[in-house]
């Protein structure tokens, strides 16, 4: 199995599923090891099983065909935490090492990438040589909303200066994972050059000093930053269409619930929304956590505020990943919630489940379905 990646066999009674058999190799002083990240969820981390008189542990997981995962194992792990808050899993993260797998270089922040034959190809994310790239610039303003310096990059075209037309825009949170994680301009540059969308200028906005928790659970002081100040300097000082049917907010996880509540608050700036495994599981009790409420704790306020409020002009692109089942609430159930509460109340959604984990791996990609199902052309 070196330098092959886990074992791969056929479901004996199910085509689209395959037996993905993951092998730890370890020594002596391996008492334990566990497996963690993308996987089909149950325990976490779930353990892996030793061979007799060996120092080789193994688990087979029953995964789907087109799964494209990142995983890591934790030798030596101790018990995770019981529905542990934020300072219980911080201090079990610092205490319990994790390790990508020595038997398949793939290196993927600090775990490992995998995917099945049959994986979706990615065709939006790498750098084609015939395609022109675009422009990154720095910018900063100070939020009179926030009271301190709110720093982005800004995405423009490769023939903006060319073309007087205006250009549709994209604001993306999380602007420091863009390029290493999310390449958003490779992205766009591929799509604009394909003719898939219209020529769009895109603001990632950072999070500054640990502020992204606080910044996206449905922060209204955020919100007022994003639509009253970064948006009219994107206008001022950007050839930018004006119309919310052309302008897309858009997140990952946090970012997906921020993207949904700002569209609600101010649907008259933005008539997109692209949430990409959106944490909607999020309530008022869980403020100023990082992870979802404690078991039997009221979820999905952001919902029950789409439930209240009248139809709104939005359109919505929604995936999450089917293995993201590691938390105490059902990131896919919350999801699927919100999409039917929208499909409900009569509004245009797409909605995609991928067989992923809560995961960039997946998003690097979906970001750009996404942005074809809201202002795709042709």
């Amino acid at each position: 199995m070196a330098k092959h990646g886990p074992l791969v066999e056929a479901h004996s009674r199910d085509k689209k599923q395959s037996l993905v058999t993951f092998v730890y190799k370890g020594n002596r002083k391996t008492k334990r090891v566990g497996i963690g990240g993308g996987i089909p969820i149950g325990t976490f981390p779930k353990p892996l099983t030793r061979l007799p008189r060996t120092h080789t542990s193994y688990r087979t997981e029953e995964v789907p065909s087109d799964s494209r995962i990142s995983y890591c194992y934790y030798p030596n792990y101790t018990p995770a935490p019981d529905r542990g808050g934020a300072d219980e899993w911080a201090k079990w993260l610092r205490k319990n090492s994790v390790k990508p797998d020595p038997l398949y270089d793939n290196p993927y922040l600090g775990m490992t990438a995998f995917e099945l034959p049959g994986a979706p190809k990615q065709i939006w994310v790498k750098k084609r040589s015939r395609v022109r790239s675009g422009e990154i610039t720095q910018g900063e303003i100070h939020s009179r909303f926030q009271h301190r310096k709110r720093t982005f990059r800004v995405y423009t075209p490769a023939l903006y200066n060319q073309d007087e037309s205006e250009c549709d825009v994209v604001v993306m949170f999380d602007g420091g994972v863009v390029d290493t994680l999310i390449p958003l301009p490779t992205v766009l540059d591929n799509l604009i050059a394909a003719g898939r969308i219209r020529p769009t200028i895109a603001m990632m906005i950072n999070h500054d000093h640990g502020s992204r928790i606080s910044d996206l659970v449905c922060n209204e002081s955020f919100a007022k930053s994003v639509v009253l100040e970064l948006i009219p300097w994107l206008r001022k000082n950007h050839r930018v269409s004006l119309k919310p049917e052309r302008s897309v907010i858009c997140g990952q996880s946090l970012g997906g619930l921020m993207a949904a509540f700002i569209a609600m608050r101010y649907p008259q700036v933005f008539g997109n929304v692209l949430s990409q495994s959106g944490s909607f599981w999020y309530s008022k009790e869980c403020r100023s956590m990082p992870l979802p409420p404690p078991f039997g704790a009221p979820t999905g306020w952001l919902t029950s505020e789409y439930v209240r409020s009248e139809r709104l002009p939005i359109k919505f692109y929604l995936d999450v990943g089917r293995f993201e089942q590691a938390i105490d609430t059902h990131q896919v159930v919350e999801n699927r919630r919100l999409r039917d509460v929208l499909l409900a109340k009569g509004y245009d959604v797409t909605y995609v489940e991928t067989s992923t984990g809560h995961d960039y791996l997946a998003w690097r990609e979906t970001v750009a379905d996404g942005l074809i199902a809201l202002v795709g052309q042709g």
